[in-house]
């Protein structure tokens, strides 16, 4: 299910992209000409959910658009090229495989997607080219689904297409934060945490996320104070218990940490969470 939404979602993401694009290329010599109807032949393949042709007369359209030193439009046909790849790695992949990361329980926002009927989304589309709108929550998502297969850098990119015209985003500065922790870039993650706890001071995700880059940064008394800021605005949560109980033990503060771990049990216990009882468990069995 997850799959198919967010294939359903660039799918969206490229036809705005794709039509926005033919719709603004000034006609010009035969060549140009040809362009266009390789990247007609790119729609036509996008439609018919072919990925690899489509790709291909995309790029073939990039070409002459380089070529004609027309390197704008050449510019956002690879941009375009690049999301018709990770499309393909979505429809290969059998299933989306869990990241590995340094700390649990990292907090990511999901913006819904829309599931319109066929035709209202060509409707939808035409008003978003028309009015020459970005859509914001689909660089949202797509950052989101580049996060979840593990591709950080193209994740981040994706966000900041948000901050270029929506800057005042407080998800985005935090899911930002996520690739930089992720990548290991820790007071870059920092910074941006902070940015998004600058617009929204009762930001519980950025202060749980930040606790966790302190955590990887071996600043465990800096990150006590991030999960407790995060506790104090989100008091029965599992998993902020949960990291606090770590953190605890990582200062070897035994008692205190099984204090921790016991209650986020208790809260996992609560919620019909069998995956966090089971993994408190694991670190309760290791103290």
């Amino acid at each position: 299910m997850k799959e198919k939404i967010a294939i359903s979602l660039l799918v969206i993401l490229l036809f705005i992209n794709a039509i926005y694009f033919i719709n603004n290329v000034a006609e010009s010599p035969a060549e140009i000409k040809k362009a266009r109807t390789f990247i007609a032949e790119g729609d036509k393949y996008l439609a018919q959910n072919q990925w690899p042709e489509s790709a291909e007369a995309y790029a073939k359209a990039e070409k002459i658009f380089r070529n004609k030193g027309k390197i704008k439009e050449a510019d956002e046909l690879a941009g375009i090229i690049k999301q018709v790849e990770a499309i393909k790695v979505l429809t290969m992949k059998k299933q989306i495989e869990p990241v590995a990361e340094k700390v649990p329980a990292r907090q990511m926002e999901t913006r819904p997607v829309p599931r319109p009927e066929p035709s209202a989304k060509a409707a939808a589309l035409k008003k978003v080219i028309k009015a020459k709108i970005v859509n914001i929550d689909a660089y949202f998502n797509l950052g989101n689904t580049y996060y979840s297969l593990g591709r950080y850098a193209e994740a981040e990119e994706a966000y900041r297409k948000v901050l270029a015209t929506q800057p005042d985003d407080f998800q985005v500065y935090n899911g930002i934060g996520n690739c930089q922790n992720a990548m290991g870039k820790y007071s870059a993650a920092l910074a941006s945490y902070q940015s998004s706890i600058d617009l929204k001071s009762d930001n519980f995700n950025a202060y749980n996320n930040m606790g966790n880059t302190y955590r990887n940064m071996n600043d465990h008394e800096r990150a006590l104070a991030a999960y407790q800021k995060a506790l104090e605005l989100k008091p029965n949560s599992a998993d902020v218990y949960y990291n606090l109980g770590m953190t605890h033990n990582l200062l070897g503060a035994k008692k205190q940490a099984v204090k921790m771990l016991s209650k986020a049990k208790q809260l996992y216990q609560e919620k019909n969470n069998a995956a966090g009882v089971q993994r408190t468990d694991r670190a309760l069995g290791k103290l």
